[in-house]
């Protein structure tokens, strides 16, 4: 069985975003220090966009929830077939990890 190797977001923690002020464009923030500046598609919808964004700045948490998912649900498949989820989350973060 394999092993799943911990993911670290390396200190990326309490992303926030917020928009400039030019229509479309959005600025990401960690603490007091700026982090990323994003671009969106102006064909995309304002509500989609904060949806986008959202997802973007809760992508640390999220990820470190599926690792531990991930995790546990190893330890408790021991011995047996994995199930589809556990076999998606590998996907996930063998994607993130780029392996």
């Amino acid at each position: 069985m394999e092993t799943l190797r911990t993911v670290t977001v390396n200190n990326v923690r309490d992303l926030v975003w917020r928009a400039q002020g030019d229509p479309d464009q959005y600025f990401v923030t960690m603490g007091n220090n700026w982090f990323a500046s994003i671009h969106l598609n102006g064909d995309i919808r304002t509500v989609n966009q904060t949806d986008i964004m959202n997802l973007i700045a809760a992508a640390p948490e999220l990820l470190a929830l599926v690792q531990e998912c991930a995790n546990f649900a190893e330890v408790a498949q021991r011995g047996r077939q994995p199930t589809s989820w556990l076999v998606n989350a590998r996907k996930v973060l063998k994607r993130v990890q780029g392996s």
